[in-house]
């Protein structure tokens, strides 16, 4: 057994040396009979016709060994049709790599491979969409087509061979449309085996920047039964630049670069389905319409039906991409996410397209749509339905969402102007019916945007106040926008049921901002703030833009505010219903319980029959602005006319003894200027004076030329109230007469504790008879030069002085004068009557040592007369009153009580020897008649001299009693 298999193995040995041998010397000769080949090429031809299975024409002949395979190489090669003897496929060169081996063992011919180089072809797409394939290699100038005949033996004769390499292949697709998309060096090897083939291939398309291709393809079949050929294909490519390939079909696509990886399937003749991968580059299209996207990537397949109509699904994704619509927004949308599922199915009408789940997200909103999409195949206008939810967030620039190429520039700059913030906008989108009229005039289809608003601020046109915290129901209705607030704020003023809209949004009409709202609840002072806030303060309601009030009221108010310029302008109209309510107007005159009602428009404001209470008296009045502007006010007999002027109010008043104008400022800082030609009061006139605080008291500068007080004259009259804290001050109070001046300063204070009121101040008298008599008083003193300095306190208002309370310091200083005797008539006016009569001389008679019974004067002369008057609880209280005359020296101690009406006073005179003494009747107001007294006739001029006399007097101003000696 063993040297069996020793003989067997030698045996093999010997064998393989010898195939070895064999082998060698076969292909050494094969290589010394090689140049052979080239001087029988019509020979070798054939022999290669028989190779290859079709008829070959080869220009240049070549055989060049590679190792141990020959390959022949021929040049300029035709193959040839063997039926029809024409050419069915042109080259520049022809390679067949010969199995040398297995043709040696087997005795006939085995290729290895089959090598066309250089073919070019032209793949034309005719009018029935039919393709043709055309050779171009021979004939470029007018190639040959072939026919579907001559396609199919090209193609039997292809994937008959085993193995078949195409290189550097130029092939070109001629579109029907006049696309050409020329794709060159195209590297494929087709490997066959029976029934099964694999295509394997790159090219390159020639473009600005290149672009590589590669694809495979699985087929399976015979192309002798091409209705059971079946393939499966893929297909790699980057960077195709779609404007040079698309642009003569769809001019509109100026810009863009697609990535795809597609695989399809074929069967029974057709291609049954396509599925791709792609990404989509700064794609932008531009003509009517502009539309841009940086990225867009997704998956699509497409597939026919039954009927051989296309439809097709895909799923569309993009992130951190930008959308551009051209001018139709302010600026490209980014979009940090953007999702859609889209199908579309074809059939002979046109393509209906359908979008679901599509989801578009960034910082500003999220919205969910579904959409159709139908497009004729006629041509005409795609038609549309669309419904999207959006939220934006309050992040939102509105400026950038509007559509500018829809809306009207004005309608655009009012909305980007007047949405200032928001927590929140809901909204849906509806649109449906051709695109070509969209946005719907006449009833052609619908556009809707409704929007529930989450308090959102509104800046809704310049110089109106805004309107802030709206909840409400915003909806864009084809060419309308409708506004319904359920509330909101303005000026802090809540606000309710507020209708907002404008009719039509359309570029020849005037948009138009209307609104309307039929019961505002609101106050008085509300309303006027708004109307100070409004443009209406600077037109023709400019004269009550400074009222003020106080209390509910209920507003019905319509405006029309033009969005931009043309033949309307600004209409207003409205009413304010006031159920008692308190009016003031530029901050000084206050009306209380006002009932009526007021209507206003742009330029008007009036109200008739208007009741009120001012000074706790019913006023009537009525107001209106036009045609000129004026209240008119009647206030018992009062009879006043409120004028607007520039800044100001003119009050002009009518009334018994009152005859003046004041004017009413409208900043409150400034002044009222009250000036009267005459102001005639009388205690009637006073004692309806209602109370009224001084912190009611405005600025005012008074100036009257005659003011008079019963039978009080004090001439011409200037002050000025100026408020404080507390109450008003009193400015530089002056009076004067010819008799007199009197100048003061003060102040009028209303505290918790009730009204206090101090007035300080210094009255200069050239004739103080005359003054007197001003005042009303008997003119019991006269003097050459008289003054009166007073600081004064009293517990009450400024117009309301009580003597009684009234404490303080009056200083008297009379010079060069006399005092008058009086009647016991003119005494008793003011008074004082009895205390004259008792300190007459003839009373003080018995108590002197002198008989004044020759002396018949009831006048006293004095030099001075001077002294100061302390005010306390209802008394004065003087130490130190001297009058020093001629005849005598009279000093006077004590107090004369202004409430009890009584006196405590000392008296002491000291004569002087002279040739008489006259009366001493002192009388300086109330308080100089309350230390007057009086001697008919004291010394005779007999007498040479006299010693002082001191006098107490008591009781009461009607009884006084008069003691002799009292040294208190």
């Amino acid at each position: 057994m063993k040297r069996a298999l020793s003989h067997a193995a030698h045996t093999l040995w010997v064998t393989c040396l010898v195939l070895i041998v064999l082998l060698a010397v076969v292909f050494s000769i094969a290589r010394a009979l090689t140049p052979l080949v080239t001087s029988h090429r019509e020979a070798v031809a054939n022999w290669v016709t028989t190779a290859v299975g079709q008829p070959v024409q080869i220009g240049a002949l070549a055989v060049v060994w590679h190792g141990l395979q020959p390959r022949l190489e021929g040049k300029n090669v035709v193959i040839i049709d063997p039926e029809e003897k024409q050419p069915l496929l042109a080259a520049d060169a022809l390679e067949v790599r010969l199995n040398l081996l297995s043709s040696i063992l087997t005795g006939s011919i085995h290729i290895a491979e089959v090598k066309i180089i250089g073919a070019q072809l032209i793949l034309r797409q005719n009018a029935d969409n039919s393709v043709t394939l055309i050779s171009n290699n021979n004939t470029p100038t007018n190639p040959s087509p072939m026919d579907d005949k001559t396609f199919n033996k090209v193609m039997l004769w292809l994937f008959k061979e085993p193995n078949i390499t195409l290189e550097d292949i130029s092939l070109t697709w001629q579109g029907k449309d006049g696309i050409n998309i020329p794709i060159h060096e195209i590297d494929v090897t087709l490997k066959s085996n029976g029934g099964s083939h694999i295509l394997l291939g790159r090219a390159q398309i020639a473009q600005e920047t290149a672009s590589q291709l590669t694809f495979v393809a699985d087929i399976k079949g015979n192309w002798q039964n091409k209705q059971k050929i079946t393939a499966r294909l893929y297909v790699d490519a980057e960077d195709i630049i779609l404007q040079q390939w698309l642009n003569r079909v769809y001019p509109a696509l100026k810009q863009g670069q697609i990535d795809l990886q597609l695989w399809g399937s074929w069967q029974n003749t057709h291609l049954q389905s396509v599925q791709s991968l792609f990404a989509l580059h700064d794609l932008k299209i531009r003509g009517k319409k502009f539309f841009a996207i940086t990225d867009l990537s997704g998956n699509l397949f497409l597939q026919p039906d039954s009927n051989g109509n296309w439809q097709f699904a895909a799923d569309l994704a993009s992130q951190n991409s930008k959308v551009d619509f051209g001018p139709l927004f302010r600026k490209p949308i980014p979009l940090q996410q953007f999702t859609a599922y889209v199908g579309g199915q074809q059939d002979a009408t046109g393509w209906l397209v359908q979008a679901a789940q599509v989801t578009i997200r960034n910082a500003d909103a999220i919205a969910n749509a579904n959409m159709g999409l139908f497009i004729p195949q006629n041509g005409d206008s795609p038609t549309i339905g669309l419904l999207a939810a959006t939220r934006f967030n309050n992040t939102l620039q509105v400026a950038n969402y509007l559509p500018l190429t829809v809306l009207k520039p004005a309608l655009v700059t009012w909305l980007g102007k007047s949405i200032k913030r928001f927590d929140g906008i809901n909204s849906t989108l509806v649109i449906n019916g051709q695109l070509a009229d969209f946005p719907y005039d006449g009833g052609k289809g619908t556009f809707i945007v409704d929007s529930r608003l989450n308090n959102l601020d509104v800046d809704y046109f310049k110089g109106w106040p805004s309107v802030d915290q709206i909840m409400g129901q915003l909806v864009f209705y084809d060419r309308s926008m409708d506004l319904m607030i359920d509330s909101a704020k303005t000026l802090d003023i809540p606000v309710q049921n507020i209708h907002v809209f404008i009719p039509i949004i359309k570029k020849e009409v005037q948009s138009i901002l209307n609104v309307d709202a039929d019961n505002i609840q609101s106050t008085l002072g509300q309303g006027f703030a708004f109307l100070r806030s409004s443009p209406l303060r600077q037109g023709g309601l400019a004269a009550v833009a400074n009222f003020d009030g106080q209390g509910p009221v209920q507003t019905q108010l319509h405006l029309a505010i033009p969005l931009e310029d043309g033949k309307i302008k600004t209409q207003v109209q409205g009413k304010i219903n006031l159920p008692g309510n308190i009016l003031d107007i530029s901050k000084t005159l206050q009306i209380q319980k006002l009932v009526g009602q007021l209507t206003f428009t742009q330029d008007n404001l009036a109200g008739k029959g208007l009741v009120g209470i001012l000074w706790k008296k019913p006023i009537s009045f009525t107001v209106a602005t036009q045609p000129s502007k004026q209240i008119k006010i009647k206030y018992g007999d009062v009879n006043a006319t409120l004028v607007p002027q520039n800044n100001s109010w003119a009050l002009n008043l009518t009334a018994p003894g009152v005859v003046g104008q004041v004017s009413i400022p409208s900043n409150k800082q400034q002044p009222m200027q009250a000036n009267f030609k005459q102001i005639y009061l009388s205690d009637s006139t006073t004692s309806n004076i209602q109370k009224f605080s001084a912190q009611d008291v405005p600025l005012v500068n008074l100036n009257a030329d005659d003011v008079r007080y019963g039978v009080k004259q004090f001439g011409q009259v200037k002050l000025q109230l100026v408020p404080i804290a507390s109450g008003v001050s009193i400015k530089n109070l002056t009076a004067t007469t010819p008799a007199y001046t009197l100048t003061a300063n003060g102040a009028w204070n209303t505290t918790k504790k009730g009204n206090d009121t101090q007035l300080a101040g210094n009255l200069v008298s050239a004739d103080i008879s005359t003054a007197l008599a001003n005042w009303g008083m008997p003119a019991a003193i006269k003097a050459q030069q008289s003054q009166i300095q007073f600081t004064l306190n009293w517990p009450d208002s400024a117009y309301n002085p009580t003597l009684a309370k009234t404490s303080g310091k009056i200083t008297l200083s009379f010079s060069k004068g006399k005092i008058v005797g009086l009647s016991s008539s003119t005494a008793a006016k003011i008074g004082i009557g009895n205390l004259l009569t008792s300190m007459s001389l003839q009373s003080f008679s018995r108590y002197l040592r002198f008989d004044f019974s020759n002396l018949t004067s009831q006048d006293f002369d004095f030099d001075t007369l001077k002294g100061t008057f302390t005010l306390d609880n209802g008394n004065a209280y003087t130490q130190d009153l001297e009058i020093n005359g001629p005849l005598a020296h009279v000093t006077i101690k004590g107090r004369v009580g202004l409430a009890a009406q009584n006196y405590d006073l000392q008296v002491k005179v000291k004569p002087n020897v002279t040739s008489g003494i006259p009366v001493i009747i002192a009388i300086v107001n109330p308080i100089a008649g309350a230390v007057a007294w009086a001697a008919n006739k004291i010394l005779s001029p007999a007498v040479s001299t006299i010693t002082a006399d001191t006098y107490r007097m008591t009781g009461s101003w009607s009884k006084p009693v008069v003691v002799k000696g009292s040294d208190k």
